[in-house]
């Protein structure tokens, strides 16, 4: 039981972050311009990587604390 909820908040948080990064990247790109493009993608890919190490982080909380 610990190892799904552990996996499925580290999936959530990937997911989010991902989601975030993406609709920044939309915005930015849609008020600023195409030639910002290269800086905000390399923005939203730290977001996501983030993201998935604060949800990886979490997991392993969750699996010591079970056990």
């Amino acid at each position: 039981r610990g190892h799904t909820l552990a996996l499925a908040l580290c999936m959530a948080f990937a997911g989010a972050g991902n989601m975030l990064a993406g609709f920044a990247n939309s915005y930015i790109t849609a008020t600023l311009g195409i030639k910002y493009m290269p800086m905000f993608a390399a923005g939203s890919c730290l977001l996501g990587i983030t993201c998935l190490l604060v949800g990886k982080f979490l997991s392993i909380e969750l699996l010591t604390a079970s056990l």
